[in-house]
C-alpha cells in the first residue's frame, strides 16, 4: 500500500523538449515558446450565439456560436441577409457585455434593421472610412488596446474598401487597384492574423461575390474580393446562397414576404467543413427556421 502511495506522488517526469525550449527562449523569448498545453493559443475564449436559427449547428462543433479571438467571413450575392446576420450576431455580443465597432464602407447604416434586431444603437461605435490603409489602420489599434469584454468588429463590406492610391490617383488603373488592394490586405490579415488570437475580438468581414474569370469553356465560380489571403486567415468562412422567394396573401393579393437562403460553412477549423443549414428571412419578423 504505501508503495503504491509512493508511486503516485513520483514526480511527473520532465518533457524531452525541455532543453530544447530552454534554448529557444534564450534566444526568442519566454513568451514565445511553450511546451505542451501552456499556451493561450488554443480553444477559443469565449462563443457567441449567432443569434440565427439553425445557424450555430454549422458554426461549431459543440454549437456554441461564433468564436472569439477569430478571423471570420461570410459572404454572398446582392439580398442574400449577410448584413442582417452580422446584425444578429452584434445583439448578442452586446447581451454578453461586449461592444459593437462597424466599418460600413459602403456608406449605409441601416437603423431599422438594427432596431428589428435589438441593438443598442448608442453602444455602437461607427467608423465612416472606407480605405484599406485606414480601415485596418484603426482595427489593429481597436485589437491592442481590447479589453476582456467580446468586442465585435465588423467591415460591411471588403468589397467597399478602395485604396488611398485609387482614390487620390485619377489615372488609376483598375486592375492594379485590385492588386494593390489585395496586397494591402494581405499585409493587414499576416499582422491581424498574430494578435487576435490572444484577445476576445471578433473581426467580422462582410464580402460579395464577384464573376471570375474564365478560360476556355471553363465556368468558374463566383469569388469573394480582396484576395486570398482573406480565406487563408479565416477560422470560419460561411457562404450565403439565394434559394428562391417568399410568398404571401393579403387583401387577396400576392406579394415578396421573405427569401429562402442556405448557408454553408466553406471553411472551419472549429467544425466539419462543408456543413449546410437552410432558413428563411421574413422582411416584416426577420430571421426564422425554415417552415
Amino acid at each position: 500500500m504505501a508503495r503504491k502511495k509512493k508511486e503516485e506522488t513520483k514526480a511527473k517526469p520532465k518533457s524531452k523538449l525541455s532543453g530544447l525550449a530552454d534554448l529557444l527562449k534564450g534566444q526568442l523569448g519566454a513568451e514565445a515558446v511553450h511546451v505542451g498545453d501552456q499556451h493561450d493559443l488554443g480553444e477559443p475564449k469565449m462563443f457567441i450565439p449567432p443569434g440565427v436559427p439553425g445557424l450555430v449547428e454549422i458554426l461549431d462543433r459543440d454549437e456554441r456560436g461564433w468564436p472569439t479571438g477569430r478571423i471570420v467571413e461570410i459572404y454572398g450575392a446582392n439580398a442574400t441577409c449577410k448584413t442582417g446576420i452580422g446584425y444578429a450576431l452584434a445583439a448578442e455580443v452586446q447581451k454578453a457585455g461586449g461592444s459593437f465597432i462597424l466599418f460600413p464602407s459602403e456608406g449605409n447604416v441601416d437603423n431599422w434593421l438594427m432596431d428589428k434586431y435589438g441593438i443598442e444603437k448608442e453602444n455602437v461605435l461607427v467608423v465612416d472610412e472606407n480605405t484599406v490603409e485606414k480601415v485596418f489602420a484603426g482595427i489593429k489599434i481597436m485589437v491592442e488596446n481590447a479589453g476582456e469584454e467580446p468586442l465585435l468588429i465588423m467591415i460591411d463590406s471588403v468589397a467597399g474598401l478602395c485604396t488611398e492610391e485609387e482614390l487620390n490617383d485619377p489615372d488609376f488603373n483598375r486592375d492594379r487597384g485590385a492588386q494593390v488592394r489585395a496586397m494591402l490586405i494581405s499585409k493587414a490579415m499576416r499582422k491581424l492574423g498574430a494578435i487576435i488570437p490572444r484577445t476576445n475580438v471578433i473581426l467580422f468581414l462582410i464580402n460579395q461575390v464577384r464573376e471570375a474569370d474564365s478560360a476556355g469553356h471553363a465556368k468558374k465560380k463566383p469569388q469573394p474580393p480582396g484576395g486570398r489571403a482573406i480565406g487563408f486567415y479565416c477560422s470560419v468562412r460561411i457562404r450565403l446562397e439565394y434559394l428562391g422567394k417568399k410568398n404571401r396573401q393579403k387583401s387577396g393579393k400576392k406579394f415578396v414576404s421573405g427569401i429562402k437562403l442556405k448557408a454553408t460553412a466553406e471553411k472551419n477549423r472549429l467544425a466539419r467543413p462543408f456543413q449546410d443549414v437552410e432558413f428563411e428571412l421574413d422582411f416584416e419578423e426577420g430571421i426564422k427556421a425554415k417552415d
